[in-house]
């Protein structure tokens, strides 16, 4: 999966617009992101969503 094919609220698109892809069927939640729904979720998918809730934040 190439990273560019995982969103994250606030990068890209903001939390509305990705809620609102998800309810058409466009995306599928993932952890803390959204992944296009025609692409498979494999293990560097659900890596990619972790990143954000166990990386060390920033002090």
């Amino acid at each position: 999966m190439h990273k560019s094919l995982f969103y994250l609220p606030g990068g890209l698109l903001s939390q509305p617009e990705l809620n609102s892809a998800r309810l058409d069927g466009l995306l599928f939640e993932l952890g803390a992101g959204y992944m296009p729904a025609d692409i498979p979720e494999g293990v560097d998918a659900r890596a990619a969503a972790l990143i954000p809730i166990v990386s060390p934040a920033s002090p």
